[in-house]
């Protein structure tokens, strides 16, 4: 680990020496880089979320950092050349839920892989089911059950037809 330095002495047929070293070193770096993967948030959210993938080598630094999205978190990634998206700083953002897999590459080829699960995004919009208690003709008031396909944070109604943009 680390610069070895080399010596060596050559002498020709005539007996001629030569010795090469003073500034010859291989640096050995068979040590993989660190990486530490973490998100911004695990509240509900319908927009983007920040994954930090912190990343170091005291060998001989990071050449290298891409991630691949997988929606199946124990599908195994190979990053063969081409595959995965670079980023350059220590945070990148995702809009969908899912397993992203990231790899960190040193200088001397060395890597480190991990993966974190996001599963908070949700751009699905709620089905709504409204299921009268009586459907002929009526001149008493009727009961309205009102269905909801995933826990709802604001109820708000009004008598009529109108859209979203209605609702503040």
């Amino acid at each position: 680990e680390g610069p070895v330095s080399y010596s060596i002495d050559f002498k020709d047929i005539a007996g001629n020496n030569n010795l090469k070293g003073e500034d010859t070193a291989i640096i050995f770096d068979r040590t993989a880089p660190s990486l530490e993967l973490s998100k911004s948030s695990n509240a509900a959210t319908n927009g983007k979320v920040t994954i930090a993938a912190v990343a170091s080598d005291a060998g001989s630094g990071i050449a290298e950092k891409k991630y691949f999205f997988t929606e199946n978190p124990e599908e195994v990634v190979d990053f063969a050349e081409g595959i995965g998206t670079p980023f350059d700083s220590i945070m990148f953002e995702v809009t969908e839920s899912g397993t992203y897999h990231v790899l960190v590459k040193d200088k001397a080829g060395n890597t480190k892989q991990d993966k974190i699960t996001i599963e908070n995004i949700d751009k699905t919009a709620p089905v709504i089911t409204l299921t009268p208690e009586i459907t002929d003709f009526t001149n008493q008031s009727i009961k309205i059950t009102v269905g909801f396909s995933e826990d709802i944070k604001v109820k708000k109604w009004a008598k009529g037809d109108y859209e979203t943009s209605n609702f503040p």
